[in-house]
């Protein structure tokens, strides 16, 4: 299945840059995830037109969030053993900040790919460092 891998592509790149709890680490799984090769161009391509489709084609819910469903339960992992650590405050909930590094870097490579132009490596670098930068410096809202 096509979608699957996809998702796989996307999600062992991240996976394979998990280290401890170092925040750098989350910064660096965060960069795996940028289309930066012409194999994580297509499967960016795909996943992202493939998304559209959940509304239309429920069968296709499941295996489309099959990426961010898995990222999101080693970026939980990884923040909650940093805040652990003491390497981000008792304010930080690590599931809500992983929702929104995920919303975050979809975004960011949906517009890599949509407007090379405008969103060039060098800026998709800075905004992803600023994304990365701001965990549990705002607080997150008591959940999961």
């Amino acid at each position: 299945h096509a979608l699957a891998r996809a998702s796989d592509t996307l999600a062992a790149r991240a996976e394979a840059v998990v280290g401890d709890s170092d925040p750098q680490h989350i910064h660096a799984m965060m960069q795996a995830l940028l289309p930066d090769d012409e194999e994580s161009r297509l499967a960016w391509h795909f996943w992202l037109a493939m998304g559209g489709m959940q509304a239309a084609h429920t069968d296709f819910r499941a295996a489309h969030q099959h990426f961010p469903d898995r990222l999101r339960r080693v970026l939980v992992a990884v923040l909650r053993q940093a805040q652990q650590a003491g390497q981000l405050p008792a304010q930080c909930y690590p599931a809500w900040e992983a929702d929104l590094l995920l919303a975050g870097v979809s975004g960011l490579c949906a517009q890599m790919i949509a407007t090379p132009e405008r969103f060039g490596d060098a800026k998709c670098q800075a905004l992803l460092t600023m994304l990365v930068l701001r965990i549990g410096t705002q607080g997150s809202p008591p959940g999961e």
